[in-house]
């Protein structure tokens, strides 16, 4: 037997459980029904969860008993709250999803334009107009830069302008590599146009320094490889117009070259004039009015 008292002070009821009835205390633990106790209330089982089995361990003496768990009633004022709390909350998660993916999404596009940093770092620089020279090869190939010299953007009646006066048109490339490069336009005569590789720098002495640093890669590049001599006359101008020394293997092979070059003059040369000794013989030789 157990007694309880509602919360508006109605008189109490009581409700009568029979044995080994499966019941709840007012804290929601579970048990099963012994009797009735003598002094009201009801002597209880308890039950545990023990490894896989539930177990009644023990008695209690338990002075409320109900059929289902009870749980707590509350303000409606605070219920709403509560509502309102836990629509806040899934709220947060939501914004912070959204932002953690904003947050990727950046770190992904950041770490693509990184790929790209010294094409991307002069679009600022090309749009605000604080580029004042470049370094551009003659080679229209662009997998060598030929030749190499400083344009100078500031100077109307230099490389960067056309003779009408028309600054040449630069281009941010795209490579079938996904890969970025500046471009100038190198020339136009009505036959069509080409587009040379080209370095923006913002002042003179930047592109001094550029021209050393693309000059040197060359250089080294050729000694690595042992590339033919013929490439050792551009590269030699090359140093001689960036400044830099250069080695005497380049010098070389530019007067290995040069040598291979006049010899093979003179024996062009030599075999024209063997050929025109040889038809100037027949004619000697030949009866007049032959």
């Amino acid at each position: 037997m157990v007694i309880t008292q509602s919360l508006n002070h109605k008189p109490l009821t009581i409700m009568t459980f029979l044995p080994k009835t499966h019941v709840y205390s007012l804290s929601g633990q579970f048990g099963r029904i012994i009797s009735t106790h003598p002094d009201g209330g009801y002597l209880v089982e308890p039950a545990y969860d023990c490894e896989s089995e539930v177990r009644f361990l023990g008695i209690e003496r338990w002075l409320e008993a109900f059929e289902k768990a009870p749980t707590e009633r509350l303000n409606i004022k605070v219920v709403e709250l509560q509502n309102e709390i836990a629509e806040l909350q899934e709220t947060r998660s939501q914004l912070i999803r959204t932002k953690m993916m904003a947050e990727k999404d950046l770190n992904d596009r950041i770490i693509k334009l990184k790929a790209h940093s010294d094409a991307l770092a002069h679009i600022d620089d090309y749009l605000e107009g604080r580029i004042t020279h470049f370094v551009i090869g003659s080679s229209w190939k662009f997998q060598r830069l030929g030749k190499l010299n400083v344009c100078d953007l500031t100077d109307p009646k230099g490389e960067a302008f056309y003779e009408r006066n028309e600054r040449r048109l630069l281009c941010l490339y795209g490579k079938k590599n996904m890969d970025l490069e500046w471009r100038l336009h190198a020339y136009s005569d009505g036959s069509g146009g080409s587009y040379t590789l080209a370095f923006p720098c913002l002042s003179l002495e930047a592109a001094q320094t550029k021209l050393k640093e693309l000059v040197q890669g060359q250089l080294d590049k050729w000694i690595a490889n042992a590339i033919n001599a013929d490439a050792a006359d551009t590269i030699l101008v090359n140093c001689r117009t960036a400044g830099i020394k250069p080695p005497q293997q380049l010098v070389d092979a530019h007067e290995s070259t040069l040598l291979r070059n006049a010899q093979a003059a003179v024996d062009e040369f030599t075999r024209k004039l063997a050929s025109a000794k040889n038809v100037l013989d027949n004619l000697s030789h030949s009866p007049v009015g032959a």
